[in-house]
């Protein structure tokens, strides 16, 4: 029997037709325990040796899931059998949809909802190692905060929640398709820009609501979008750069043409610290008389994670403020992602206007710190103060940017390019010997200067 822990209406009812998230399967993946393709009858084959260990747990509760209405990929179903067996011969021109595989860490995998086709995710979650993540996600999304349901709400919607009959530590939660939210890579600092914006006011909401994130993240799967204005034919839910047929690249528009809508989605460590937002003893006073939750009334002993750099981990037996640990966090995450210089592809430079707000967000002393919401109002201010024009303007990663400085420096070296375009009047900067005869240029035409 399948126990539904809860139903809610998603507010993304346009998302009917479209596919999903990225990540880590590799094109051309092959359990490394495949067997040598067979001449034997391909009825007796064991498909599971092809299969991870994530993979297996699926293909075990495919026959439940589909009981449930959730339809999985042929890779998982009982009756699969690999198409370069079915076939007797593996073609390296094209490797064939049913040969990719999750990645052996993922939690989640896609599927499809029976009654309408509609395309969904999967997660599978441990209460006893997440035990609020299911009941706070179905808190944000299922309506019981009123009004506020949807005004900045970022939280990824929650169709249901079934629990595993076989484990009763295990659930299943079920959410629309989504994608990476950099994958592709952001284009340009117009939507960067909207999706620090869209983080901030989804950070804002959740403690204005009582419900503390404790480990925000801006890459991977942690913050995912809503791909159906982007990708309207759909594509691949794990090599996401091909379409779903896996014939070719997905057609996609930019995130500029058609903006999009992006959604918190792993809640492993979220803490609810207010059973329901009209507690007496969640809310105070502001100064224009209406209530909010305060973040500074909650005290927590701090979550020891891996990104225990926040200045309150360095004393773990006293109790702090979470709220203020995830402003923390949260403004370390965007100064590592977009203003720190180092050797990676998401380092980009045009963000300095940045460094006043991640320094409000980032005081050493809690208490100094801003809260969420006093953030995304600080963002909303300096994000208006930029040029438009520079929001248009293409990212250049600094890796790609030293890349491009050595590759010129190694060629100026070789073709003595210095002096070229020192004669030719476009370096003038460069030091110091006389340009030698031979490398005069007077003979070249206007045009090719």
């Amino acid at each position: 029997m399948v126990r539904n822990r809860g139903l809610s209406s998603s507010p993304l009812g346009h998302l009917a037709g479209s596919s999903r998230s990225r990540s880590g399967g590799n094109l051309w993946t092959v359990n490394s325990r495949r067997r040598p393709i067979s001449s034997t009858r391909s009825d007796k084959l064991d498909s599971s040796v092809y299969l991870n260990v994530a993979e297996r747990w699926w293909r075990a509760h495919q026959p439940w899931l589909e009981q449930c209405g959730y339809l999985l990929r042929q890779r998982y179903r009982q009756d699969w059998i690999p198409s370069w067996e079915r076939k007797g011969v593996f073609s390296k021109l094209r490797a064939p949809e049913d040969i990719v595989e999750l990645p052996a860490t993922s939690r989640k995998i896609d599927a499809t909802r029976i009654s309408d086709g509609f395309p969904v995710h999967l997660h599978l979650v441990s209460e006893k190692k997440s035990p609020e993540e299911a009941d706070i996600m179905l808190y944000l999304t299922s309506g019981q905060l009123g009004d506020d349901h949807d005004r900045g709400n970022h939280t990824i919607p929650v169709f249901e929640v079934l629990e595993v009959d076989d484990n009763r530590d295990l659930c299943v939660i079920v959410t629309p398709l989504m994608r990476a939210c950099d994958d592709p890579w952001f284009e340009n600092m117009g939507e960067v820009v909207d999706f620090l914006g869209q983080v901030l006011e989804g950070m804002k909401f959740m403690h204005a609501h009582g419900v503390a994130h404790r480990n925000p993240q801006l890459g991977g799967d942690a913050i995912m979008y809503d791909p159906t204005p982007c990708y309207p034919e759909g594509f691949h839910p794990v090599i996401t750069k091909m379409n779903q047929c896996f014939t070719s690249e997905a057609f996609h528009h930019s995130r500029t043409e058609r903006p999009v809508t992006y959604y918190f989605v792993d809640f492993r460590t979220a803490k609810c610290y207010h059973t329901h937002p009209t507690s007496p003893t969640s809310h105070h006073r502001t100064k224009h008389g209406r209530e909010r939750v305060g973040e500074s009334t909650v005290m927590d002993h701090p979550l020891l994670w891996k990104n225990n750099f926040a200045p309150e981990f360095a004393r773990p037996e006293e109790k702090c403020d979470p709220f203020k640990v995830d402003v923390y966090l949260l403004g370390v995450e965007i100064s590592r992602q977009l203003l720190e210089v180092r050797d990676d592809f998401f380092k980009y430079q045009g963000f300095e206007w940045l460094r006043p707000l991640i320094d409000d967000m980032c005081r050493e002393d809690p208490k100094s710190r801003i809260t969420a919401a006093e953030a995304y109002v600080r963002f909303l201010w300096l994000s208006a103060s930029v040029n438009s024009a520079d929001l248009d303007d293409k990212l250049i990663s600094t890796r790609k940017r030293e890349l491009a400085r050595r590759v010129i420096r190694k060629w100026e070296k070789k073709l003595h390019l210095r002096t070229l375009l020192r004669e030719i009047g476009l370096r003038d900067d460069v030091g110091s010997t006389n340009p030698s005869p031979a490398m005069s240029v007077s003979w070249l035409p206007v045009h090719s200067v």
